[in-house]
């Protein structure tokens, strides 16, 4: 016979509801305690990270100091930057040991002056480097006339040119920069470019790669060409009247590699018989590119710097000094002791950890 229960439930049942709602808590709680530890965690990973590069900042910088004192060596020995074959394209390995046993620091130099310098190219030079791209010779005048009106320093439209209130009546309205481009992004700005160096899909070209690599933003100077890429010399050749493949072999030395220590290392044109434009032509690096970059586990710090080479004192004038009276010394310095030093290489720029 069942028994019926009146006013409260059995005890029993208020128990389990209790210990139902105990381990509902506990559930909850033990979630809550798994994600506060792994945002703890995270901020600590963080916090230590940040801790770790304000040390490996120097250790960077110390880094590039080391490669700029090695290059600057370098320099002096052989008088003259010239070619990656003389070692100062990876600074550290030439000087054979290990900076800091508590990082690792990895350093490489590139020669900028190695690329086009587009902000010095003439119209002539500008239609033959798109030619040597692909474009049609009226493509490539036309393109090579917009170039110029976008970097020249007024709003006048040259010959079948396009610059000024042109861009302000495109499809996409922009303002000539009336400079060289501070970036190649910006290239695309230019009236023609995206026809010419963009994919159907709307992406960069395989030929906006060749350009990118063989022009440079920087560079104001002339071409070091014994560090030239193959494309570049073909522009070079070009303009210059000889003969690119006579010039490939006397770079790549005896085993017709490039980037050994038996690379041919230029100082004239003479052997080639130039019959055309060589105005753009220099022997040796001016412009470089360093990337240092110091790791310890997890953390990371990066610098990119562009390095430009200074003239120094002859050391034909050092060795004369020693032959002169004191009095005499001393006319050929300054007055001030600070400017009398001069340090082999001007910062142009430094970029902290940067990944493009």
């Amino acid at each position: 016979m069942k028994q019926h229960y009146k006013g409260r439930p059995p005890r029993a049942g208020r128990k389990g509801s209790v210990l139902i709602a105990v381990l509902g808590l506990v559930a909850l709680l033990s979630v809550l305690l798994v994600t506060f530890l792994g945002e703890a965690v995270e901020r600590i990973r963080y916090n230590g990270l940040l801790d770790r590069s304000s040390d490996l900042r120097e250790r960077a910088y110390s880094g590039l100091e080391i490669a700029l004192a090695s290059m600057a060596q370098t320099a002096e020995i052989d008088e003259g930057l010239r070619s990656i074959s003389q070692g100062w394209g990876s600074p550290l390995d030439t000087l054979g040991f290990t900076p800091f046993e508590d990082c690792e620091l990895s350093i490489s130099c590139e020669d900028e002056s190695a690329r086009l310098p587009l902000a010095g190219l003439s119209q002539e030079q500008l239609s033959v480097l798109f030619e040597e791209l692909g474009l049609m010779s009226s493509d490539a005048d036309r393109l090579a006339i917009a170039f110029l009106d976008w970097m020249d320093p007024d709003d006048n439209t040259r010959i079948n040119g396009f610059d000024g209130q042109d861009y302000e009546r495109a499809a996409i309205p922009c303002k000539p920069s009336n400079a060289v481009p501070r970036s190649y992004e910006e290239l695309f700005l230019i009236e023609g470019f995206a026809t010419h160096f963009r994919n159907s899909d709307g992406s960069p070209s395989e030929r906006f790669a060749t350009l990118r690599e063989a022009i440079s933003l920087q560079n104001d100077a002339k071409v070091n060409v014994n560090n030239a890429s193959p494309f570049v010399l073909r522009v070079l050749a070009e303009l210059g009247g000889f003969d690119e493949a006579r010039l490939m072999r006397l770079l790549e030395g005896g085993d017709r590699q490039r980037g050994n220590i038996d690379d041919g290392i230029l100082t004239s044109l003479d052997a080639l018989s130039p019959t055309g434009d060589t105005s753009l032509i220099a022997y040796e690096a001016q412009l470089l590119r360093l990337r240092v970059v110091a790791t310890r586990g997890d953390a990371r710090f990066s610098l990119d710097v562009l390095a430009r080479r200074n003239a120094t004192r002859s050391s034909s004038t050092t060795r004369n000094l020693s032959t002169k009276k004191l009095s005499e010394q001393y006319k050929d310095f300054p007055q001030s002791p600070e400017s009398s030093l001069r340090y082999p290489f001007s910062i142009l720029q430094i970029r902290e950890n940067r990944n493009d």
